[in-house]
């Protein structure tokens, strides 16, 4: 008899519960989470279950959630604790969160920023 698929669970996780439990790499200068784009040779030698995806949700809000995602992302976002598997889970960096201002917080970089000049896929 085969082994049931357990259903997908969600988990949502406010900024300061991923920073302590997942451990995100920081950037070298520590102002925020490093960030990787898309064929960086680190997200290859990286285990799947490390890598989570810096995601816009359309609105203008960030977000980060486990596993690898194509549509909407940012970046990629590689922790020193693996994602469970089997649950999805969501960071919320939404109005009320200890996070004030998302984009210097997480990129170490100020408003002006403009994600027309991240670099695009390559593949």
């Amino acid at each position: 008899m085969s082994e049931a698929v357990k259903p997908l669970q969600l988990e949502l996780l406010e900024y300061n519960e991923f920073m302590e439990k997942y451990r995100p790499h920081l950037s070298e200068e520590g102002n925020g989470i490093r960030q990787y784009a898309w064929g960086n040779p680190a997200l290859t030698e990286t285990d799947p279950s490390k890598i989570w995806t810096m995601l816009s949700n359309g609105e203008g809000h960030l977000m980060i959630e486990s596993g690898i995602h194509h549509e909407d992302r940012i970046a990629y976002v590689i922790t020193d604790i693996p994602a469970e598997p089997n649950i999805a889970i969501h960071v919320r960096l939404e109005a009320g969160s200890d996070v004030e201002d998302e984009t210097e917080f997480l990129f170490g970089m100020d408003e002006d920023f403009d994600f027309a000049d991240f670099p695009e896929d390559t593949n």
